[in-house]
C-alpha cells in the first residue's frame, strides 16, 4: 500500500470514528461527562390552538381625497357626490376677438349606485376658488358662484351611456379662452332635489380618450365664420358626504366614496414574547341587511392592515392581508393575520383597520357591514384563531 492511499484511508477511519462520536452524544443511553452535558439540552415544542373576539371595535369617517378610475356624482339614500372638473382651454385663433356661440360638455358615465332606474340631475356652478385634485374634500371644498351655469335632467337607460350638457354659459366659457384675462378654476356639477341616483364619471388620462370628460366650443370670428375647438384635457375629483352609513352598535363596516374604515384590536398578551404564531385567520362575518353594494362592486377586495400608531390611522405596515369570501352562505370573510399577530407577540399592538381597497375606495360608493363582538348572535361575532407555538425544556412543567 503506498502512502498517499494509507492516508486516505486514516483519513476515512478517522470520519467515520468522529461520526460516530457525534451520534453517540445525541444517543440518551450514553453515558456522557457532566461537563459537555449543556451542549445537549433537551427540548420539545408545545403547539397551542385557542380562538378569540376582538376587546374593541369601532368605525370612524376618514376624510381623503378620491384619486379612482370613475367620479361619483348624484344623490341616493343619504349619499351625496359633487364632480369637479377644469378643463385646459389649450390654443384657440384669434380668441380675443371671438364671441362664443355655443358650449356643449360631454360626460361618459359608468354604472350606478341606487335605483338602478332614477333620474340622474344635476346643474353646473363656475368655481370661483382654485383647489388641487390631490387634496380636495367635502370639508375643504373650494368656493363656486351660485349662479347656474348649465343643468342636465335623465333618466338610466344603460350601465354605460353618454350625456351631453347643451347650455353651458358662454360668457363662462369665453372667459375659459381668454386666461390672460380671467382666472378659471373650472366647474362643479352638482346633484338637485330631483336627483335619486349617483352614476360613475370617466375621468380625463384613464383607458380610450373617447372617454375622457369632452367640451365643444363653436365659436364666430371677426369675419363672421364659425370655428370649433375640442377639448379633453383637465383635471377632475369628486366629494361626497353621508353620515354614519351604519348607525348600529353591533355593527363595523366599510365603505368607499365616503370613506368609513374600521378598526379591530384583540389582546394576544397571554401569548409567550417567545413563542412563534404558526398561522392566524380572522373570519368575519357580513350582514346582507346593511350592506349596499351593486354589481359593480367586487365583495372580495377588503384589505387588512397592521395598525403601527395608537393615534394615526395612516400609518400601517406594508404586508396587508387581503379577504376572502368563504363558508357556504358567501357571507364570511377570512383574513390570514399571521404576520400581524406574530407583530404584537414581540411589540406595540394597536389592532388591524380594515378598509376597502383603493380600486374601489377611491373610485365608486359600496357599503360592506359585519357583526361585531357585541352582536346578539354570539356565532356572528368575529374570530381571531391562532395556533402557536412554545418551546419547552423537558423536566419544566
Amino acid at each position: 500500500m503506498n502512502g498517499r492511499m494509507k492516508r486516505v484511508l486514516l483519513s476515512a477511519a478517522a470520519g467515520i470514528s468522529a461520526a460516530t462520536m457525534l451520534l453517540a452524544g445525541c444517543n440518551d443511553d450514553l453515558t456522557v461527562a457532566s461537563a459537555l452535558r449543556p451542549a445537549f439540552i433537551r427540548t420539545d415544542v408545545t403547539i397551542h390552538d385557542t380562538t378569540v373576539s376582538p376587546t374593541v371595535t369601532s368605525a370612524f369617517l376618514e376624510r381623503v381625497a378620491m384619486n379612482g378610475r370613475l367620479n361619483q356624482l348624484g344623490k341616493s339614500n343619504g349619499y351625496e357626490a359633487y364632480t369637479l372638473l377644469q378643463f385646459l382651454s389649450g390654443f384657440f385663433p384669434q380668441r380675443d376677438t371671438v364671441s362664443v356661440v355655443s358650449a356643449h360638455l360631454t360626460l361618459r358615465l359608468e354604472g350606478w349606485f341606487g335605483d338602478s332606474t332614477g333620474t340622474l340631475a344635476f346643474q353646473v356652478f363656475k368655481i370661483t376658488q382654485a383647489w388641487r385634485a390631490p387634496t380636495v374634500r367635502w370639508d375643504s371644498l373650494p368656493a363656486f358662484d351660485p349662479t347656474v351655469r348649465g343643468s342636465y335632467s335623465g333618466t338610466i337607460t344603460a350601465d354605460t351611456q353618454q350625456i351631453v350638457i347643451l347650455d353651458l354659459d358662454t360668457a363662462m366659457v369665453r372667459e375659459w379662452l381668454r386666461p390672460q384675462t380671467f382666472t378659471q378654476y373650472g366647474i362643479i356639477l352638482v346633484p338637485t332635489a330631483a336627483c335619486n341616483t349617483v352614476r360613475g364619471v370617466h375621468i380625463f388620462e384613464y383607458d380610450s380618450v373617447q372617454f375622457y370628460p369632452t367640451l365643444e366650443v363653436i365659436v364666430r370670428n371677426p369675419g363672421g365664420t364659425l370655428d370649433t375647438a375640442t377639448y379633453n384635457a383637465g383635471v377632475d375629483s369628486f366629494v361626497g358626504n353621508i353620515d354614519d352609513p351604519v348607525p348600529n352598535p353591533e355593527r363595523i363596516f366599510t365603505q368607499s366614496g365616503v370613506v368609513f374604515r374600521s378598526i379591530l384590536r384583540f389582546d394576544v398578551a397571554f401569548i409567550p414574547h417567545g413563542a412563534i404564531v404558526n398561522t392566524a385567520d380572522l373570519s368575519i362575518i357580513r350582514d346582507p341587511a346593511t350592506r349596499r353594494l351593486t354589481r359593480f362592486t367586487s365583495d372580495s377586495l377588503l384589505l387588512a392592515g397592521t395598525l403601527l400608531s395608537a393615534t394615526d390611522s395612516t400609518r400601517i405596515d406594508p404586508t396587508v392581508a387581503t379577504g376572502s369570501i368563504s363558508g357556504p352562505s358567501a357571507d364570511t370573510l377570512t383574513f390570514n393575520l399571521r404576520r400581524p399577530v406574530q407583530l404584537w407577540v414581540v411589540g406595540n399592538n394597536y389592532g388591524i383597520l380594515l378598509r376597502n381597497s383603493a380600486l374601489s375606495e377611491f373610485s365608486s360608493f359600496s357599503l360592506f357591514s359585519f357583526y361585531n363582538e357585541r352582536a346578539a348572535n354570539v356565532a356572528s361575532r368575529p374570530k381571531l384563531r391562532i395556533r402557536y407555538a412554545v418551546e419547552r425544556r423537558l423536566g419544566e412543567q
